[in-house]
């Protein structure tokens, strides 16, 4: 079955000027789960993504390492 190709949203640049997103958007732009999008940014998949309030808040996924994991990936 195909993936249903969803347009990747526009987000805004942070407090640090680099543009990127939480996982609860980073879940919604690639339809995957939190378990799996979790153990792909604990095995870096996503370069770049960090995490906020001194390792213990949210993930920060920069939008260039999205684009490349959906190009790898076929989601376009």
């Amino acid at each position: 079955m195909a993936r249903i190709k969803k347009p990747l949203r526009t987000f805004s640049p942070d407090e640090s000027g680099d543009t990127a997103m939480t996982l609860a958007e980073l879940r919604h732009a690639t339809g995957e789960s939190d378990r799996g999008l979790r153990d792909k940014l604990l095995k870096g998949r996503f370069k770049g993504a960090y995490r906020t309030n001194g390792g213990n808040g949210d993930w920060r996924i920069p939008l260039r390492s999205l684009r490349h994991y959906q190009k790898s990936n076929a989601i376009a």
